[in-house]
């Protein structure tokens, strides 16, 4: 019994990735059971690499690290994804950081992920900090500028903010 049970789980394990057999509802009688979910790896480009090689090349290279808030938090565009891309591709200077109160303080760049951001439970402010990059009369319009733009599987747009240059001093 115990080596049938074994079996079932690592098939039901490997089926998860695979997909061999269909996922099987069986009716009972408070709660339908589900046996053999699974969920596939779907070939989707989040633009991940594209878009922290356009950080590398575009960054100041006469600073140490370039921090990138990222307003999203979205299943398959988050910062966790990012950091595991950064170390993957090696690249030692760039940092993406989620948003907190100050969104943007000190960075260079800003990206931004439009449509829906993610679970608004999980990350308190990400659509407020959304709604000040898109006002087209806020500070943030006067201070960035967008660079670049990335279509997303879910039918979103991934864009890149950055700090405007050759800009006078506010105060000599």
């Amino acid at each position: 019994v115990v080596w049938s049970v074994t079996s079932i789980q690592l098939l039901g394990a490997v089926n998860f990735f695979f997909g061999w057999i269909g996922p099987i509802r069986v009716p009972a009688p408070y709660v339908a059971m589900d046996f053999f979910v699974n969920r596939p790896p779907a070939a989707e480009n989040w633009e991940t690499e594209p878009i922290l090689r356009r950080i590398e090349a575009d960054r100041d290279p006469t600073r140490p690290l370039t921090n990138v808030p990222l307003v999203a938090n979205a299943a398959y565009f988050n910062a966790t994804t990012f950091h595991w891309e950064e170390r993957a591709l090696g690249l030692p200077h760039v940092s993406i950081r989620g948003v907190n109160r100050r969104l943007c303080e000190l960075s260079e760049f800003v990206l931004l992920k439009d449509g829906k951001l993610g679970p608004p439970g999980v990350i308190g402010g990400l659509q407020e900090a959304a709604d000040q990059i898109q006002a087209p009369d806020g500070w943030f319009a006067s201070a960035y500028q967008e660079d670049a733009r990335w279509p997303l599987p879910d039918g979103s747009t991934a864009v890149l903010y950055r700090q405007r240059r050759a800009r006078p001093d506010p105060v000599p």
